[in-house]
């Protein structure tokens, strides 16, 4: 696209009122005596509005908010987003980590002010260009939970530096403006690469991915984006690569190959920026809703969630697998489940139940992990709510030690959330006592011409529900902080 045609389709995104508001330069930070800018395109009507936070390109040593990110800030805002185009400081005047810091600088000020220019903060995308591509995937994959977003879109992204080098026997120009180093490719220079080439920090648990790329690009190659998809797959994280055949490294030569790439990001980002987060609660008697804490903690989750209670009464780890209740399960397609087993996988519970928490147990729930992971969800390990039974001294006396120990272990050497309901149950019922804690005793069904029922001191009654279920929310929010706007 020629300089001419930038600044006229430039002219028509600050003009257009059938297009909106963009507000430029608008300050979002300062570093030093330097002051860091943004523009703004804010869509016509109430909102809120989608976000995406946009990053140019320019190896690290160029490029602008405006120019270098036009052919995407047309569709985005015929497409009624709230975006956000970014500078950021340059190599060589500034070294890296310099322009790294201003993009997380840029992600925090957009989430504490999206919603003045008719953004919503929940629902926020993150849109690089060749080394913006590089920052924002480098900011999201090193995973700090306040720069969670929803949706990341890396276009042309360089995200193993260390191949990319090793393709050219030194490092190239761009590299060592930022990095201050010489062109050797030594061991020094690799370790260096490695830590920041985002394809390093993959792991579980990150949003959506996007990758757009060239074919023949010669710049950064489109082998780069295969990798990387296949990186973030295999570690159970969505991912989808466009690929754009023929194109070069330049984005603004796209539309003679393919101009429908633009229409395919769009439609990208609103599925992927209007799903709800899916939460699935998989479990025995105690999770469900009748008779446990699933309905106390489903009443605390707010809109852009949905709940699906798959606990089944009288299920172990074991047998929930086995008689197929968790393909159903994972059938729903869930974000996150939440797994709770080990009250009937205690012994005398049966062969078809029963299991041994130094390994059985163990196996079963490893099963719950890998399995969860393999189809995109988050695992998260809810230790057994405590029975209430209570010793002469008026304290809880618990007999799911050894599954609660093994849950707690395995969620540590899996690095898988943990709620540690078992804790947090024993010492609110050791502050109510006996007497107090019989509110959460079930209402006994007793038959004429037959003795009364014993006190169910498993099972919850409806205000037991309510405080279990507040418990398991509370966890929730500290053990997953993605989830703790969506959670009363």
């Amino acid at each position: 696209m020629k300089p001419t045609a930038v600044s006229f389709l430039i002219l028509i995104l600050l003009t257009s009122s059938a297009l909106a508001a963009v507000q430029t330069d608008i300050e979002y930070g300062k570093a030093g005596d330097v002051s860091l800018r943004l523009d703004v395109n804010v869509p016509n009507g109430d909102g809120p509005f989608p976000v995406a936070i946009i990053v140019h390109g320019g190896g690290w040593s160029s490029g602008d908010k405006q120019k270098d990110m036009a052919p995407l800030l047309e569709p985005l805002t015929e497409a009624d987003f709230t975006w956000f185009s970014i500078n950021y400081r340059l190599a060589p005047t500034n070294r890296w980590p310099a322009c790294f810091e201003d993009v997380q600088t840029a992600i925090r000020w957009v989430k504490a002010h999206a919603a003045e220019y008719k953004g919503d903060p929940k629902r926020i995308a993150l849109i690089g260009y060749s080394a913006g591509g590089q920052l924002i995937c480098q900011t999201i994959v090193q995973g700090k939970d306040d720069m969670r977003v929803q949706a990341v879109v890396g276009v042309a992204a360089p995200t193993d530096l260390v191949a990319d080098c090793q393709r050219r026997g030194r490092l190239s120009s761009s590299l060592t403006n930022l990095l201050n180093r010489p062109v050797a490719l030594t061991d020094d220079a690799r370790a260096v690469l490695r830590e920041l080439s985002p394809i390093n920090y993959v792991k579980p648990g990150l949003p959506p991915f996007l990758l757009i790329h060239g074919t023949e690009d010669k710049s950064v190659p489109y082998v780069q984006s295969v990798n990387f998809q296949a990186k973030l797959k295999e570690n159970g994280v969505p991912c989808d690569l466009v690929a754009i055949k023929g194109a070069p490294h330049r984005i603004t030569e796209w539309d003679k190959f393919d101009a429908g790439y633009k229409a395919t990001l769009v439609a990208w980002l609103k599925e992927t920026l209007s799903k709800k987060i899916r939460i699935v609660l998989v479990g025995d008697s105690t999770v469900t809703d009748e008779k446990g804490w699933g309905l106390g903690f489903e009443k605390l989750l707010k809109s852009g969630v949905v709940c699906v209670n798959w606990a089944k009464s009288g299920r172990s780890s074991k047998s929930y697998i086995n008689e197929g209740w968790w393909q159903k399960a994972l059938a729903e397609k869930p974000d996150y489940v939440l797994i709770q087993f080990g009250h009937n996988d205690m012994p005398g519970k049966g062969p078809d139940r029963e299991t041994d928490p130094a390994t059985t147990y163990l196996q079963y729930m490893s099963r719950y992990i890998d399995e969860a992971r393999v189809a995109g969800a988050k695992p998260i390990l809810v230790t057994s709510m405590t029975r209430r039974r209570f010793t002469s001294e008026g304290r809880i006396e618990s007999d799911l030690l050894p599954y609660v120990e093994a849950v707690k272990n395995l969620a540590a050497e899996r690095s898988v959330p943990l709620i540690d309901l078992h804790a947090r149950s024993i010492a609110v019922l050791d502050q109510l006592g006996p007497t107090a804690s019989e509110e959460f005793d079930p209402p006994l069904a007793s038959k004429p011409d037959q003795p009364p029922a014993k006190p169910d001191k498993t099972h919850l009654s409806p205000k037991g529900a309510e405080v279990m279920g507040k418990l398991v929310a509370e966890d929730l929010k500290k053990a997953v902080p993605a989830l703790s706007s969506y959670i009363q």
